[in-house]
């Protein structure tokens, strides 16, 4: 309870930048919705908290999380390597039969685009901890999809 308080007072304090998002670019900042002037274009990015599992409707699309894969280094342990965050999404439009796909995170998110958006893993929580297993029912993906250029 005491990291989702943190993680949104953080979330709120880091929303004051004035850096420009080059044409193309989704913006990787805390705040719920992004958006960037891209010469008369407006972009706009939005972030979502699922559960796997969990069916959400969004815009036009359905999207539904089936896998999570954390190798990220446990909080109490010293690793050689960062490791990743990756997720299987389900993504269907308008009802057509739903279309997998992976999304990543390493050091940075990596985009993918589908069906008019880009689609970018941001985070997993909670993040694993030295000692302690984390359920899969415990575990939320946060996502951040932008309509594609």
């Amino acid at each position: 309870m005491f990291r989702l308080i943190f993680l949104f007072l953080f979330s709120l304090t880091a929303c004051t930048g004035n850096a420009k998002a080059p044409t193309n670019a989704v913006s990787d900042d805390d705040s719920s919705t992004t958006q960037q002037q891209s010469g008369s274009q407006l972009i706009s990015a939005e972030k979502l908290v699922l559960a796997v599992n969990q069916t959400v409707n969004f815009k036009d699309l359905i999207l539904r999380v089936v896998a999570i894969e954390d190798s990220r280094c446990a909080i109490g342990e010293e690793c050689i390597w960062a490791g990743q965050m990756k997720i299987d999404l389900e993504i269907s439009k308008n009802g057509s039969n739903p279309e997998r796909v992976t999304l990543e995170h390493q050091r940075e998110a990596k985009a993918y685009q589908i069906f008019g958006y880009t689609f970018k893993l941001l985070n997993l929580t909670p993040h694993p901890q030295k000692g302690k297993q984390i359920t899969l029912a415990q575990q939320s993906v946060e996502l951040q999809i932008a309509i594609a250029d």
